[in-house]
C-alpha cells in the first residue's frame, strides 16, 4: 500500500465543538478527494492539521484563543436569512 492509496482531504464542509473528557475539541467535516459527498466523515481538526500539514483552509483560519481572532461577544456564527423577491404588481 502507497501513501497514494489513502485518501486526502479535500475541502472542510462545516465545523463543530464537541467535547471528550469534558474537554471542547474543535471538528471539522472532511469531504475527501475522490470520495462522494455522501462519505464526508467528522475528523479532530488538530488531527487534520498533524496528517496533512499541506492541507490549506483558504476560507477558514485557525484560530487562536486569547488572539485577536479570540472570543468575542458573538459566541455562535450568524444566521443569514433572505427575504423574498418582491413581486411586481403587489
Amino acid at each position: 500500500m502507497t501513501d497514494s492509496d489513502f485518501p486526502v482531504p479535500e475541502a472542510v464542509l462545516a465545523t463543530r465543538e464537541n467535547k471528550r473528557q469534558g474537554v471542547p475539541i474543535l471538528e471539522w467535516l472532511i469531504l475527501w478527494k475522490s470520495q462522494p459527498l455522501e462519505e464526508a466523515t467528522w475528523e479532530s481538526a488538530v488531527s487534520i492539521q498533524e496528517k496533512f500539514p499541506s492541507f490549506c483552509l483558504e476560507d477558514k483560519a485557525a484560530s487562536n484563543k486569547g488572539g485577536i481572532d479570540g472570543k468575542t461577544k458573538w459566541d455562535k456564527p450568524y444566521k443569514v436569512y433572505y427575504g423574498r423577491p418582491k413581486t411586481k404588481g403587489a
